[in-house]
């Protein structure tokens, strides 16, 4: 199960990957994160990884941070 954290004014979750549609975008990312299972924050990322540079359908841009965490007890 995903949830969504709270950030602190003035943060924000940017999904700014370019590709032939426009931004990645946040409704993109919401999707594909509610496809993948919970658990394993290594997996998570390398998903998200090889959905932007997909996406993108070229050479990256710009850099790319991606932070997952699973919350224990």
């Amino acid at each position: 199960m995903w949830r969504t954290a709270r950030r602190p004014p003035g943060r924000q979750v940017r999904s700014e990957a370019r590709g032939p549609e426009g931004l990645f975008g946040q409704e993109r990312l919401v999707s594909l994160l509610q496809d993948l299972p919970g658990g394993d924050p290594g997996l998570v990322v390398g998903r998200i990884r090889e959905e932007v540079a997909a996406y993108q359908r070229g050479p990256q841009a710009d850099d790319l941070a991606v932070l997952a965490l699973r919350l224990t007890g």
